[in-house]
C-alpha cells in the first residue's frame, strides 16, 4: 500500500481559518498540497495517540495563532511592491500551522511539539533531536508489527513505508522556528514579562535524564496536559520547566505566582486563560540572585551530532547566549560596514536622509509606520 496517498484533509477549525487567508500564495500551496502538507501528514500519523486529547488548548492555541497572523498580515497587500520578485514569499511564515490545521488536532499537536523544541534548541541540534525521535518511533512501531503481526493503525501503517530525509526534518523545524520568532514580536509585552520571570528561576525541563525519545515525549505530554488544565481554570504547581516552556513556545500566558523570600505575582491578563488558571512556582525553583539563575534548561544526550556517533550531552537554556548576534544585529552591522566605506564623500545631512530612507526597506519586518 502506498500510504502517502491515503491522507485526507478537512476544513480548518474556525479559529484557524484566518491563518490560511494571511499566507502568501506560495506558502499556502505548500501547506495545502505541497511538501509541507505531506510531511505534516506523515508526522501526525507517526506520533498519533502519544499525548492526550487537549481540545481546549488546541482551540486556544488556534485562536492566538489566528490573532498573530491577522496582526502581521494587516496592510501587507499594500506593501508587497517592497519585496519585488520575492512577493510570493512575503509575510508571516505559518506554513506548518496551516498544513496541520487542514489535517486535524493530532497534526496541530505535533506542530506544537516542534515549537517546544525550536524554542530552546538551535537549528542543528533541533534537527538532530527530530531525527533521533523519528528513527526511534519508526523502529518501535516496526518491532511491534514483527512481534504481533499487522496492526491496523495509522502509526503502524506509516512506519512501514516512511523514509524521511534530514532536510525534511530541518524544514519542519525551520517553519516552527520562523513562526515563534514572528509570534514573539506580536506578543512582545507578555512574552518579555514571562521571559524575565523565567530567567530568574532554576528549573530543569526534564530532570530525569531520559533518552531523547523518552525526554521529548514526556515534556510534550506534561506541557500539553498542564496547559489544558490552566486554560480551563485549574492552577498548576510547577516542579519542572516543561509547562513554562509551553507558555513561551505557544504564546499563551497564564498568571504566575513565585513563592520565595517574597511572594511575587505576574499578572498577564490573557483572555484565553480562565482567571483561576495560575502557575504556582515553589521556593526551590526561585532564585533571588540572577547570577545564579539558569532559567529553564533542558539536557539531552544526542548521538547524531558527531561524525563518530559518540553520545554528546548538551544543555540549552532560556538564558540568552551573549556570544552570538541575532539576525537583526547582523543586519545593523552589515549596513554600518557598507555605509562606512563612503567616508566623507557625502554630507552629514544627505547621509542622515539616506539612512532614514533605507530603514523601512532593510528592516521591514521590524519597521512600523
Amino acid at each position: 500500500m502506498d500510504f502517502e496517498y491515503t491522507f485526507s484533509t478537512s476544513e480548518a477549525p474556525l479559529e484557524l481559518q484566518s491563518i490560511g487567508k494571511g499566507l502568501s500564495k506560495t506558502r499556502r500551496e505548500n501547506a495545502e498540497t505541497g511538501s509541507m502538507h505531506l510531511l505534516a501528514s506523515r508526522l501526525s500519523a507517526l506520533f498519533e495517540g502519544l499525548v492526550e486529547e487537549t481540545p481546549k488548548l488546541c482551540k486556544a492555541y488556534g485562536t492566538r495563532a489566528g490573532e498573530i497572523v491577522s496582526h502581521m498580515s494587516a496592510g501587507l497587500a499594500d506593501k508587497l511592491n517592497i519585496y519585488g520578485c520575492f512577493a510570493d514569499h512575503a509575510g508571516i511564515d505559518a506554513t506548518s500551522i496551516w498544513a496541520c490545521a487542514t489535517l486535524g488536532s493530532s497534526a496541530l499537536r505535533v506542530h506544537m511539539l516542534a515549537c517546544l523544541i525550536a524554542r530552546l534548541w538551535p537549528a542543528s541540534e533541533a534537527s538532530a533531536i527530530w531525527l533521533e525521535l523519528v528513527q526511534e518511533r519508526i523502529a518501535y512501531l516496526r518491532r511491534e508489527t514483527e512481534l504481533y503481526g499487522y496492526i491496523a493503525t495509522p502509526s503502524h501503517d506509516v512506519a512501514q513505508t516512511m523514509l524521511l530525509q534530514d532536510f525534511e526534518l530541518s524544514e519542519w523545524d525551520r517553519s516552527a522556528r520562523a513562526w515563534i520568532l514572528c509570534a514573539d514580536r506580536v506578543r512582545q509585552h507578555q512574552q518579555t514579562q514571562a521571559m524575565l520571570l523565567i530567567n530568574h528561576l532554576n528549573l530543569e525541563v526534564d530532570p530525569y535524564y531520559s533518552t531523547v525519545p523518552q525526554s521529548v515525549i514526556s515534556v510534550w505530554r506534561i506541557a500539553m496536559v498542564s496547559m489544558e488544565n490552566l486554560i480551563t481554570g485549574n492552577s498548576q504547581q510547577v516542579d519542572s520547566g516543561a509547562v513554562l516552556l509551553g507558555v513561551i513556545s505557544w504564546h499563551l500566558y497564564p498568571d504566575m505566582r513565585v513563592v520565595g523570600d517574597k511572594t511575587f505575582d505576574l499578572r498577564q491578563h490573557d483572555e484565553l486563560i480562565q482567571p483561576r488558571g495560575k502557575i504556582m512556582i515553589g521556593e526551590s525553583a526561585s532564585n533571588s540572585k540572577i547570577e545564579e539563575a539558569h532559567g529553564i534548561y533542558w539536557s539531552m544526550v544526542l548521538t547524531s551530532l558527531t561524525d563518530t556517533g559518540e553520545p554528546a550531552r548538551i544543555r540549552r537554556s532560556t538564558i540568552p547566549d551573549t556570544t552570538r548576534v541575532n539576525f537583526q544585529q547582523l543586519q545593523q552591522v552589515a549596513m554600518g560596514a557598507l555605509l562606512g566605506h563612503w567616508g566623507n564623500t557625502i554630507s552629514a545631512e544627505d547621509f542622515s536622509k539616506l539612512v532614514i530612507s533605507l530603514v523601512p526597506t532593510i528592516f521591514f519586518e521590524h519597521y512600523k509606520d
